[in-house]
């Protein structure tokens, strides 16, 4: 694991009060998710699934707003996560990505599936949303 990489990594695994991370610590984690270069993505997409649920969630997050594009594939990657805690997180994620996000076919079967399991009318709304964009041409 490159130094930016386990950086994230250890800055993920810290308790931070929800506060500090949304008005300061989730700028940082943005910052580091921005400098990973190619390898370090590669690696973070074989490991996420094998952290906490916090961390996970916490990614998610940040990548809400990581400007570089490995970040969609990363989070449609964990719409795999069973939990539905860092679901949530990675839908809102997404749903909030509309500048450039738009759902592939493969990936509405799990959304649907996804919406079944929370059957809410919020995260129904979220994932109608989400798979009403339409796939750029």
């Amino acid at each position: 694991m490159s130094e930016l990489l386990t950086e994230l990594d250890n800055y993920l695994k810290l308790d931070h009060h929800p506060d500090t991370w949304s008005d300061f610590s989730f700028e940082r984690a943005v910052q580091l998710l921005d400098s990973l270069d190619n390898q370090d993505w590669k690696m973070i997409e074989q490991i996420w699934y094998e952290r906490s649920r916090d961390w996970q969630g916490r990614l998610a997050d940040a990548l809400f707003s990581c400007s570089n594009i490995c970040a969609i594939t990363l989070l449609e990657d964990m719409l795999q996560s069973d939990d539905l805690e860092v679901l949530e997180q990675v839908l809102e994620s997404l749903e909030g990505r509309d500048d450039v996000y738009q759902p592939s076919e493969s990936v509405k079967p799990r959304l649907q599936e996804i919406k079944r399991l929370f059957n809410d009318d919020y995260h129904t709304d979220l994932i109608e949303t989400i798979l009403s964009r339409k796939q750029s041409s």
